[in-house]
């Protein structure tokens, strides 16, 4: 695996289900996931409790994203937006 994927998903649970590991996450990854959810700046910032200007730097490659915030995108990739605002 190359240093620079966003999340590997290994199904190693007895019931089946995934774990996801954390694995460096580009600004560019956050770009493209953010647009495929079809949020802002703001919107996707006030969702996972982060400023919309410290997203504009992760995404601009000024500050690395945390693994935890990388891993958060993912999770939200898979369960969709409507299922985290409940």
């Amino acid at each position: 695996m190359k240093d620079n994927q966003t999340i590997a998903s290994v199904d190693v649970t007895p019931g089946g289900h995934d774990i996801l590991v954390s694995r460096k996450m580009t600004g560019d990854q956050l770009v493209e996931a953010r647009g495929r959810l079809g949020m802002t700046q703001v919107e996707f910032g006030a969702l996972i409790g982060r400023y919309h200007t410290t997203i504009a730097r992760y995404e601009a490659g000024v500050d690395d994203i945390p693994a935890h915030i990388a891993l958060l995108v993912n999770l939200i990739e898979r369960v969709g937006v409507q299922e985290i605002e409940r």
